[in-house]
């Protein structure tokens, strides 16, 4: 940010805005002395004075008004800039390849909260913030509801559903810059993009650190919440709001960001029901700042999701209830998840993690899908075009195992787990369920049930036989976080 360009937008508008709202001084005084409710931030957040974030982050009729008027400035840039050789690298945020809520959310959130910081610094003001989408355009329109009703619906991106030309997907090739430095959200382990050099500084994450890019991103940069086999919040967006938080002091952040972190939050931590397992203080926490220090008034959210005061009448702030029954009812529609091929919903929301290769010296992958539908129902609706699918996942992303976790909710919050594992190396797989069901010291213990085996119809390229195996899962506490660290150490340590 130039100089006349402060002086031409950003001063002249927080002036009228503070006019026009009668914004007290003393709020920017109690900023400075006040303490965060946060413990938990890393020292290597930066802490901004408050008086110079609320400058940004209030400022109107700028590109930092809202998340919307910010990503969509950013699309601009870049495609002004096109044939530009930037005079200082782009820097890119991408959550992990799944794409859901919290990937695609923490990035754009933690872009937004970069670019209001760099915005008073000096020596980072002319740095682009690039948030991408993780996951195909079309994707991102027909298959995360959940995603885009916060962003269309509440957060003011109308044309998201329609077509996502404020936001920047993954399969833009044209619009992402071909070197960039790299900010990792919701994973910790960026396997590369063919034709473009992004080298990974930063990572905001909370599953189990794999070890990677540990020479450009040194443990000052590796903001990774998870320790002793468990995650210490539910979404990578309450880190999100801890850093805005940590930065700003008791400056209120822009409803826009706000109601995007809060559904996600309440979205991955069950709305924090205990029962669920999933949710910390941290969440909590961010839940309760995130509620009671942000203007709703400013924000026109949808009718169903309001909450009601004791005299009836609807409020401008958003009924946490009500949001996270709207984002889990979008998110785990039967009719959307029925409507869907075989290999959509093993793609919907899949990950892959690195393992050892048989002979010790390569490694190999191993591959994990979610499923919101039961898992007998999944076989028996798709049939064989289940099983051919899940082969070609394996053998498109040369995986030794893949695994399919099928998550559902019976009456209330009761929730179910299962799982099928996929192996064309039927003696690996074998150890794999001793190791899971016979010899339990993972920790946590997963409670594995065998319910059936199968060998299925198809074969690999060599004309092997793909192996599988079904099974109950009693701790339903444990998500992919836990279970894939558990499958990880048996490839390293079991083979």
């Amino acid at each position: 940010m130039t100089h006349s360009y402060y002086m031409t937008w950003i001063l002249p508008s927080f002036i009228v805005f503070c006019a026009n709202r009668s914004f007290s001084s003393n709020r920017f005084v109690i900023g400075l002395t006040s303490k965060s409710p946060f413990r938990t931030i890393s020292s290597s957040v930066p802490r901004i004075p408050l008086s110079k974030m609320a400058l940004s982050s209030c400022a109107a009729n700028n590109d930092l008004a809202s998340v919307t008027d910010f990503v969509r400035s950013v699309r601009q840039q870049v495609v002004s800039t096109a044939d530009v050789k930037p005079s200082v690298l782009p820097h890119v945020v991408i959550g992990n390849e799944a794409g859901d809520a919290d990937s695609i959310l923490s990035a754009i959130g933690l872009s937004y909260v970069k670019a209001l910081q760099n915005a008073v610094d000096s020596d980072d003001n002319s740095k682009l913030i690039v948030p991408v989408v993780s996951i195909p355009a079309d994707n991102l329109k027909f298959m995360r509801p959940e995603t885009t009703y916060l962003l269309s619906d509440c957060a003011g991106m109308e044309n998201v559903k329609a077509d996502v030309n404020d936001l920047i997907a993954i399969d833009q090739q044209d619009l992402l810059p071909k070197q960039a430095t790299l900010t990792l959200t919701d994973h910790n382990f960026f396997r590369g993009k063919d034709g473009f050099d992004w080298v990974v500084t930063e990572i905001i994450d909370h599953h189990s650190d794999e070890g990677k890019h540990t020479e450009t991103c040194p443990s000052s940069k590796r903001a990774i919440a998870f320790e002793d086999s468990r995650a210490l919040v539910a979404s990578t967006t309450t880190l999100v709001a801890e850093q805005f938080y940590a930065s700003a002091g008791t400056s209120k952040m822009p409803p826009s960001l706000a109601i995007l972190l809060l559904g996600t939050i309440l979205l991955d931590s069950i709305n924090m029901s205990p029962k669920a397992g999933k949710g910390t203080p941290r969440d909590e926490a961010a839940i309760q700042r995130l509620m009671d220090d942000t203007d709703w008034a400013q924000l026109t959210l949808p009718d169903e999701i309001l909450a009601i005061d004791d005299d009836g009448k609807k409020g401008p702030a958003p009924d946490t209830t009500k949001l996270f029954n709207q984002l889990q009812n979008a998110k785990f529609s039967p009719e959307f998840w029925n409507g869907l091929t075989a290999e959509q919903a093993i793609r919907m929301d899949f990950k892959s993690f690195s393992i050892p290769a048989v002979d010790s010296s390569s490694m190999s992958s191993l591959g994990l899908g979610s499923i919101l539908l039961e898992m007998g129902h999944s076989f028996d609706k798709h049939g064989s075009s289940l099983i051919e699918s899940m082969a070609r996942v394996i053998e498109e992303d040369q995986s030794e195992l893949l695994g399919l976790m099928f998550n559902t909710f019976g009456n209330g919050d009761q929730k179910r787990r299962q799982i099928a594992l996929a192996s064309y190396d039927k003696p690996t797989l074998g150890k794999l369920i001793d190791y899971l069901t016979v010899n339990t010291t993972t920790t946590p213990d997963l409670q594995l049930e065998i319910v059936h085996r199968e060998d299925g119809n198809a074969t690999g390229g060599n004309g092997e036989i793909l192996h599988m195996i079904w099974l109950e899962q009693g701790n339903v506490a444990a998500s992919r976080k836990q279970v894939a660290p558990i499958l990880m150490e048996f490839f390293q340590k079991h083979r």
